[in-house]
């Protein structure tokens, strides 16, 4: 394992080798661009009704959208299909917002990037409500906008991450225990289906005045490479949660178990040793985590998880081969994936 220093907690505790602010240098101009954007979309769609709601949008790495702004500036430098290239990143930004104040309901979350969600302000149906009113006022700017031609892929990404979502849930509500494929199907639907959509959205706008550059073989590296660091992006995700040096460390997790929402750290406990995983499980049911986290820790269930999103990482760097173009800051935004801490 390669982007790990020791055996035992060793993602926790990596620092990562490359600088964020660094490999979106080429794409800065774009993300203040897309900040602004975000900004005023919230302030005309939401805040009349959800004042708060600004604030959800402030922070965050905006990685869907830099896929998107990285692969259409691999192709072209043109200012025009770079502007086009921030409006639709606007959109998918719009998407993700509308996702996770769902996903905050449904998990009963009370805080997102350090502020209060909003269905702790306005409750289950307001925090709903607020993102049904983006969906729907995105979707009525993107459709008379001047990049509907990479409308079906964006929204193609949307539906993926309903569909995953609603997998996840109906199992959850059975109460059935999932197994790793089922876990690897599920972030599949919900999470790299969507990185796929933003990938290719930036390399079809990338090429719209020469479609030439991108054929039918390029253009589906570019999806696979989505995709496979979507997985990776959302492994490490769930391993993140197990990370001790979190000072939140039980409450997103208590949330997910008692929900039965089972990640891959604890699937792989489970394939190991049922018996003594079933037991830890009801014990964090009733709100003591902290054996169920040691083991997973301890047992190198972590390290497991971590080997197979660097799989996933693995199979993004490979797609990237076929491109003729630059794409030193694609293959260090998968590193930095790897080796992030949040």
């Amino acid at each position: 394992m390669k982007n790990i220093e020791n055996s035992k907690l060793s993602l926790a505790y990596s620092t990562p080798r490359l600088n964020y602010d660094r490999i979106v240098a080429p794409i800065a101009s774009e993300l203040a661009l897309l900040d602004t954007r975000i900004q005023d979309l919230i302030e005309r769609f939401v805040d009349p009704f959800f004042p708060e709601a600004t604030l959800l949008c402030k922070g965050g790495k905006r990685i869907r959208s830099v896929l998107c702004l990285l692969f259409a500036k691999a192709f072209t430098n043109d200012p025009i299909t770079l502007a086009k290239t921030v409006s639709v990143s606007t959109y998918i930004e719009g998407i993700h917002l509308c996702s996770l104040l769902h996903d905050d309901v449904i998990d009963n979350a009370n805080e997102r990037r350090g502020n209060m969600t909003l269905h702790q302000r306005y409750g289950r149906t307001g925090a709903i409500l607020a993102g049904d009113m983006i969906y729907i006022k995105l979707f009525h700017h993107f459709l008379h906008s001047d990049v509907s031609s990479v409308m079906d892929i964006v929204i193609e990404g949307a539906i993926g991450m309903v569909e995953g979502e609603t997998e996840q849930t109906l199992i959850a509500i059975k109460e059935l225990e999932p197994t790793v494929p089922e876990y690897l199907h599920s972030i599949s639907r919900k999470s790299a289906f969507f990185f796929q959509s933003a990938a290719e959205s930036g390399a079809v706008l990338g090429t719209e005045n020469n479609s030439a550059l991108l054929s039918d073989k390029l253009r589906n590296a570019v999806r696979v490479f989505g995709h496979e660091f979507g997985m990776a992006f959302q492994i490490v995700d769930d391993i993140l949660d197990w990370n001790a040096e979190q000072k939140d460390l039980g409450k997103d997790l208590l949330a997910d178990i008692r929900s039965s929402k089972l990640t891959l750290p604890l699937l792989i406990f489970m394939e190991d040793d049922y018996k003594k995983a079933r037991k830890l499980i009801e014990t964090a049911k009733n709100g003591d985590i902290n054996e169920l986290a040691g083991i997973i820790s301890d047992r190198g269930y972590l390290d497991k998880a971590y080997q197979v999103a660097e799989r996933y990482a693995e199979r993004a760097r490979t797609a990237l081969k076929d491109l003729k173009t630059n794409t030193d800051n694609l293959n260090e935004l998968v590193e930095y994936t790897l080796t992030r801490k949040n």
